[in-house]
Order: structure tokens, then C-alpha cells, then sequence
């Protein structure tokens, strides 16, 4: 007697599914990884809060943390200077241990309206100590 006797091929597939399923759910309850993404998603919230208050605006982006190193490639990949990004430099200066850096773009209304900012926010405890703009109208 096989397997295809007692199931039929489409029975067989659903059953796999669900256990790959269950298996899957019931190992992401404990996984320190996703946690970690769970409390940067939350984070990355936060900030948006942040970001959105300091603007005065909605914000639809924000990606961080981010280390001045992943910051200077972007800028360059992006073909600007880090050195004549405005702000860029003195953010640079203010940064201590424990600061966070987030790429950060205010949202649709505010480019219509002609206030639309795009760049990199540095926080400290919840604060927005610098920002260098890469983009605004």
C-alpha cells in the first residue's frame, strides 16, 4: 500500500502545505531573528513619529539605522559628494555612541505643497539631533 492508496496527489500537496505551515508559524513565536526585525519595524516607527513631528509633515520612508559608512555609500552611489551634502558634515560632528542615523522622505502632500524634504535624521533619545538634506522643494 502507498501513500497515493489512502491520499490522492492534490490531498498530498495540501497536507504538505499545512504542515510547512504550522511547522513555520509555530517557529517564529520564539526566533530571536525576527524579533529583532519586529523591534526595528517598531523603531523604525517611532521614528516616522519622530520624523514627522520635526517636519511637520507626513513622512512615507524611513530605512535605518544606518552607519555613516552604509549613509556615505548611498550618497556616493547616488552621485553626490558626502562633503557638499548640506548638513551632512556637521550631523557628522554631533554623532556619539548610541545615536541613530534613518534615511527619511516626507510624504506625497508635502512635495505638492512645496515642502518635501528627503535625507538623513540623526536621534538621540528620541530627539532629532541633526539632519542633512539630500533633496528639497
Amino acid at each position: 500500500m502507498t501513500h497515493n492508496d489512502v491520499f490522492g496527489e492534490t490531498e498530498m500537496k495540501i497536507a504538505m502545505v499545512t504542515l510547512v505551515m504550522v511547522l513555520t508559524c509555530s517557529c517564529q513565536k520564539d526566533n530571536p531573528a525576527l524579533r529583532g526585525s519586529e523591534e526595528t519595524m517598531e523603531r523604525r516607527e517611532e521614528v516616522r513619529k519622530i520624523a514627522a513631528s520635526y517636519f511637520h509633515s507626513g513622512v512615507d520612508i524611513i530605512r535605518g539605522p544606518l552607519t555613516v559608512r552604509e549613509v556615505q555609500k548611498e550618497l556616493i552611489k547616488a552621485g553626490k559628494r558626502p562633503g557638499e551634502v548640506a548638513g551632512w558634515t556637521e550631523l557628522k560632528a554631533e554623532l556619539r555612541q548610541g545615536d541613530e542615523l534613518y534615511f527619511c522622505e516626507t510624504d506625497t502632500a508635502s512635495w505638492s505643497e512645496l515642502r518635501g524634504r528627503t535625507g538623513y535624521l540623526a536621534i538621540r533619545q528620541n530627539e532629532i539631533i541633526g539632519v542633512a538634506l539630500t533633496s528639497m522643494n
